[in-house]
């Protein structure tokens, strides 16, 4: 019902392409500190701008398609490379940028970080069900890392995710 909002439009637009210009060179975002290429804002965002861009693509003219693309393509291509597996919430939030970045540009790399940093996800899950945040269990993230799949899942049916949710349900 917003989609056609002109408002609307031209603030998604606005921060995406925003998101390609703070964008560092080797495709990673800082987090606070200049040059300081940290993968929780790269995962977070690169989520969040692929994700926007799958499902508003239309409203780019050509030249911001490609802007935004490359620059997708590129944190992406960072996210495949680099992982945190000691703070699962990011790792989730990075199988999802990929999941999206994949789905877009259907590049091998992306689609490949994809399937490897969902089976390092679903392997991180621990017998009680919980995913690791920081050396243990954590409610508050379980609750974010349930979020992050419902948003997978949302576009998804798939059983080896749906299997982590029930078992992070039932440890929650």
């Amino acid at each position: 019902h917003f989609q056609n909002d002109p408002t609307i439009k031209e603030s998604i637009k606005s921060g995406l392409l925003y998101w390609c210009r703070i964008q560092n060179k080797d495709g990673s975002f800082n987090e606070f500190y200049q040059n300081d290429r940290s993968f929780c804002p790269t995962a977070f965002t690169t989520y969040a701008a692929a994700k926007t861009f799958y499902l508003y693509n239309g409203i780019f003219n050509e030249s911001e398609q490609s802007l935004i693309e490359t620059a997708i393509s590129k944190s992406g291509t960072w996210l495949a490379k680099h992982s945190f597996p000691e703070v699962q919430n990011q790792m989730i939030a990075s199988m999802n940028a990929l999941y999206y970045s994949a789905e877009l540009l259907e590049i091998d790399v992306l689609r490949n970080g994809f399937k490897k940093r969902k089976e390092e996800v679903l392997n991180a899950q621990d017998k009680e069900g919980w995913f690791l945040e920081y050396n243990g269990a954590d409610i508050g993230y379980s609750f974010m890392a349930l979020d992050l799949f419902a948003n997978y899942l949302d576009q998804n049916s798939d059983e080896e995710v749906n299997d982590a949710v029930t078992k992070l349900i039932q440890f929650i």
